[in-house]
């Protein structure tokens, strides 16, 4: 699957650059050789722009998950948390679980914001070079308005097409890998069989349960010992409920 998607976004990048460098060729050759010579570099504009916008998303989003996380666990355990007064230490927790993920935030936004500016200082001094071309090239009267902007628009969407192309891969690969996980999982088998009548069959179950030393705490608050050496011996034919 990860190959067949690579493939078609090969394919529909290649055709859809002959087939733009073709007409602007046949439309305006001059104003065409000039346009795609300086592609390259509006192309990686849009791919950093793209790529920087979508992965400041990605990286904000995990820097919160631990504060998330430690929310989900408070609001959860809250009796427990009122009953051991654990409440300004939670505060504590969460201020101290937000501190990473601020200093990650204005990080990025520093990258990201002087990585947006670049590309679009680039992108628009490739299209400042390429208006100073036509109005050259229409002075001189090589051609007219009319042959300026359709090879404008062709050459300007098969850029942005391309840089979008290329973005892509990335989210293919990891579609592709969460894909072939779950195929993975559909076609595990298991070696018991659940409705084989063959196999060693217990004579007789009881349903005494036995409980010894069990130690216990909260992966939030891992000082809080909730269970210190818990031991309980249920019979079997009785019923025993833990409350807390």
């Amino acid at each position: 699957m990860n190959s067949l998607g690579l493939k078609t976004l090969v394919v529909q990048t290649i055709s859809a650059k002959v087939v733009a460098f073709t007409i602007s060729m046949v439309i305006a050759w001059r104003l065409a050789i000039v346009m795609i010579a300086v592609q390259p570099l509006i192309v990686m504009c849009f791919y950093a722009r793209h790529v920087l916008l979508q992965n400041m998303s990605q990286k904000a989003t995990k820097a919160e998950d631990e504060s998330s996380k430690l929310t989900v666990e408070a609001i959860t355990n809250l009796r427990t948390v009122i009953a051991f007064s654990s409440q300004e230490r939670i505060l504590q927790m969460l201020e101290k679980a937000q501190e990473s993920p601020r200093h990650e935030s204005i990080r990025q936004s520093w990258f990201t914001g002087i990585g947006l500016a670049l590309s679009q200082s680039l992108s628009t001094a490739s299209w400042a070079l390429d208006f100073w071309y036509v109005r050259k090239l229409m002075a001189e009267g090589y051609f007219l308005a009319k042959a300026l902007i359709e090879t404008y628009m062709i050459l300007a969407s098969t850029g942005h097409v391309i840089a979008i192309s290329g973005s892509m891969t990335t989210d293919l690969a990891k579609g592709s890998e969460s894909v072939g996980s779950v195929f993975v999982v559909l076609e595990c088998y298991t070696r018991i069989e659940p409705k084989d009548s063959e196999g060693y069959q217990l004579e007789k179950i009881t349903s005494h349960v036995e409980i010894r030393d069990m130690y216990f705490s909260y992966p939030a608050w891992p000082d809080v010992i909730i269970f210190q050496g818990f031991s309980i011996n249920v019979e079997a034919g009785k019923s025993t409920a833990l409350v807390g």
